[in-house]
């Protein structure tokens, strides 16, 4: 029994032995866990938006009538596009969120319109939001909040 026993210890180390040879040596200006490169892919986040907090901030935006441009959404159901990060001196209106749906009442073109929103976050780049006119009457209002899609600039104040 006891050679039994010496036999079997034998074998797992040889075992142990023979697998160890087998990992890969890490050299010592090598990391044991390199950083992603170039080539690696990036990291997403897609966040649906479903209540003001999730899109509240100063966005820059594409908008004819001023250079820069802003969408400033705030946590209290209003926005503006301006050419201030404060909002001020531009286009008021006001916003609400029904049942995961992004509705805005706004003064572009006098009728109400509704989008889903998405926020879209990759790392190493600003946030960026993604609307999907649901119900969108209005081609101007939809431009302007798709093309290109808002990207993140600061908090709101």
């Amino acid at each position: 029994m006891k050679l039994q026993v010496n036999k079997l210890l034998v074998a797992c180390l040889c075992l142990i032995i023979t697998l160890s040879a087998c990992t890969p040596a890490v050299s010592a200006n090598q990391p044991a866990n390199p950083t992603p490169g170039p080539s690696s892919s990036v990291a997403a986040m897609i966040t649906r938006a479903e209540k003001p907090a999730d899109i509240s901030g100063i966005w820059l935006i594409s908008f004819p009538d001023y250079k820069p441009a802003y969408l400033v959404i705030r946590p209290d159901g209003t926005y503006s596009f301006s050419p201030n990060t404060d909002g001020t001196h531009g286009q008021l209106g006001n916003y609400q969120f029904v049942k995961g749906t992004l509705h805005i009442q706004n003064t572009i073109c006098g009728q109400d319109s509704q989008y889903t929103v998405i926020r879209e976050t990759l790392s190493g780049k600003p946030d960026s939001l993604l609307f999907s006119p649901v119900q969108a009457p209005c081609q101007t209002l939809t431009t302007f909040l798709t093309e290109p899609a808002p990207t993140w600039v600061g908090s709101v104040q």
